[in-house]
């Protein structure tokens, strides 16, 4: 199997981003190859961040 598209790793600050840019950021990415390495990093204690949840596995992150 030959596969011709690039393979990139995606890390996500969710402390410093928000949830809503996700949709799009995928988008864009996948205009650019594959996102074979999905990753989201953040203080997940913090309140503040409980709107990533859904997103985290509608998008398998």
């Amino acid at each position: 199997m030959i596969d011709d598209q690039a393979r990139l790793a995606v890390l996500i600050d969710a402390d410093n981003s928000q949830p809503s840019i996700i949709a799009g950021l995928m988008d864009e990415i996948a205009s650019h190859g594959i996102a074979s390495v999905k990753r989201i990093y953040g203080d997940w204690t913090d309140t503040k961040l409980k709107g990533w949840k859904n997103v985290l596995l509608e998008h398998g992150l």
